[in-house]
């Protein structure tokens, strides 16, 4: 004679699975806030002609952008929020620079 499985056996292999599930999704959140603050950076940087300017910081922010996109591409989220920190500040640091320096020649006012 056959026996028949126990209806709460397959109910709770599932209900482990999902709750597995869940906990891994949840284990590391995307960087997205750090993204979009480095992309708006980089982007007003880029606006202020920052490239002439400051191009050390210039070029700083837009290595650790790219590598912070490589970094999320490959679901390092830790490392791609320390690289999209890095390129946010060099990106103000240069947009800043492009100011002072348009200030001083008298380009923009204050």
């Amino acid at each position: 004679m056959r026996k028949i499985a126990a209806p709460t056996s397959w109910l709770s292999k599932a209900l482990v699975l999902i709750i597995a599930t869940f906990a891994l999704a949840c284990a590391t959140a995307r960087p997205s806030v750090e993204f979009v603050l480095a992309r708006e950076a980089l982007q007003a940087a880029k606006e202020s002609e920052s490239a002439r300017v400051a191009p050390g910081h210039y070029h700083k922010a837009e290595e650790a952008f790219r590598r912070g996109v490589q970094a999320y591409q490959q679901r390092a989220f830790d490392e791609s929020v320390e690289y999209f920190k890095e390129s946010r500040i060099n990106s103000e640091k240069a947009e800043n620079a492009s100011h002072l320096q348009r200030f001083k020649t008298g380009e923009e006012a204050l």
